[in-house]
């Protein structure tokens, strides 16, 4: 496979601004968004603003965009929150467009990370996360978007290690949505960032006589047959009418901007319309934590570079061993070419084993919303989402619990020894098609010959897993 020929990103940081109640003579309220814009600009951040009443948007991605977003309190923090001194907003920081390798987009990062803290030294204003806010990574390759072998490879390698990459985020971003549960759930807000393991079993994509039993395997086979990028986003993360319609949600084909990994903007939905061509990365829970943020961003677009990269072999024999639980999240991130110090600061070993986790934030009970914490003052507020953006391991065993809850599409109980390194190349070779060569009566180019070999690949080790289950 050929390398992306650039790499490019832009970061959504989303946050809750706690604007003081300062009655000037006209007995209006300031707009936290204006101030905003305007100590960014002061910071020589290009920014354009988004409001009602005042809207400018650069053309090209060329400069951040401030606007509000679909973020609320939690019943704690609502009556925590001191609304005689104090209004709330929602806030999303848009991030222009980033060359990776040339732009120095950490500098640029921390001078907007920057200006919050200013803005909390004067006028008083507080900024915090919580369960809804998030960190959303949008990465392609300038304007040539994403090819469809490197979409495939992405969403395969996040399935096959899935439960590696969970050791990476809150419980809440890595918990099936209740919206669809048995209950009915509470809202559709617990809707936005669905794992694929979720979308897999609900997609409709299962052969009847293998649905009840389909393995990891069989979903990776289910990824190789979608032939164009549109077919892959609503193939993988799609949902039968049944599914949809019980969970509210109907006319609709695609929930990309409802999973952990949306698609939607890798293709035009209709003629003429534009699109910016990236793959987002939407788990990541929110922060405002520098390192968090530029680690997050280098293991992203890490994860697309060698999506784009990496040859048929060696990335099917990686994606073999999802199965064996003996690979953890420190072998993922070395074997797709993470940096060292990335692979450092996210599969750091603490005292009793546990992963570590980035943007955590506690809670207990109720996945799907903030800790039911009792906050008295703006004061609590804020200290309690200091203690969930900095103690990395608290609510790890909440985290943990809902791992093991998951369907991963393997059994762990069931050791899988395998030499994948021998069989998988052969198994490969086997399923080949040479050259561009004559199926029926059309030609096959080499691409697509391809997929067709790695789908044989996964449907004979899917075979030969339900094997090995049976005979457990």
């Amino acid at each position: 496979m050929a390398p992306l020929q650039g790499l490019t990103f832009g970061v959504e940081i989303e946050v809750v601004a706690a604007w003081p109640r300062t009655v000037n003579p006209d007995h209006r309220i300031p707009s936290p968004l204006k101030a905003i814009y305007s100590q960014l600009t002061s910071a020589g951040v290009p920014v354009t603003l988004s409001e009602p009443g005042w809207e400018a948007r650069a053309s090209n991605f060329t400069h951040w965009q401030l606007k509000t977003d679909l973020i609320a309190l939690s019943p704690a923090e609502l009556a925590a929150f001191p609304r005689d001194s104090y209004t709330s907003e929602s806030v999303e920081l848009a991030s222009r467009r980033f060359d990776f390798f040339h732009d120095d987009w950490r500098g640029e990062i921390k001078r907007v990370l920057d200006a919050l803290r200013q803005l909390e030294q004067h006028p008083g204003a507080r900024f915090f996360t919580n369960a809804s806010t998030g960190l959303h990574v949008h990465v392609a390759d300038h304007d040539r978007g994403l090819p469809l072998r490197a979409a495939k490879n992405l969403l395969q390698l996040a399935t096959a290690f899935e439960r590696c990459l969970d050791a990476l985020h809150a419980a809440n971003r890595i918990a099936y949505p209740r919206v669809f549960s048995h209950d009915g759930g509470n809202s559709i807000g617990d809707f936005w960032c669905a794992p694929l393991s979720w979308f897999h079993r609900r997609n409709g994509q299962m052969p009847a006589a293998t649905a009840a039993d389909s393995n990891l395997y069989d979903w990776l086979a289910a990824i190789e047959d979608q032939a164009s990028l549109p077919a892959l986003n609503t193939g993988i993360c799609g949902l039968t009418d049944e599914i949809a319609e019980a969970g509210g949600l109907f006319h609709r084909t695609a929930y990309g901007h409802n999973s952990a990994y949306n698609l939607d903007n890798l293709y035009p939905h209709f003629a003429g319309e534009r699109y910016t061509g990236t793959l987002e990365f939407r788990q990541h829970a929110g922060t405002m934590d520098f390192l968090e943020v530029v680690q997050w961003i280098v293991l992203t677009t890490s994860l697309v570079r060698y999506c784009a990269a990496v040859e048929p072999v060696p990335f099917l024999t990686l994606c073999a061993y999802g199965v064996d639980s003996r690979v953890g999240l420190r072998e993922l991130l070395t074997a797709i070419q993470c940096p060292a110090d990335t692979v450092s600061y996210f599969a750091q070993d603490d005292d009793d084993g546990a992963e570590a986790v980035i943007g955590f934030l506690s809670s207990s009970g109720d996945m799907s919303s903030a800790a039911p914490v009792v906050l008295e003052e703006l004061d609590d507020l804020m200290a309690h989402n200091e203690v969930e953006a900095s103690e990395r391991l608290v609510g790890a065993e909440l985290r943990r619990a809902v791992i093991a809850e998951k369907d991963y599409g393997f059994d762990p109980a069931i050791q899988v020894c395998r030499p994948f390194e021998e069989t998988v190349p052969r198994y490969y070779a086997e399923a080949s098609l040479p050259g561009v060569v004559v199926l029926g009566e059309r030609y096959v180019d080499v691409e697509e010959a391809d997929s067709r070999a790695r789908a044989g690949v996964w449907r004979r080790l899917a075979s030969e897993y339900r094997g090995e289950v049976s005979r457990s």
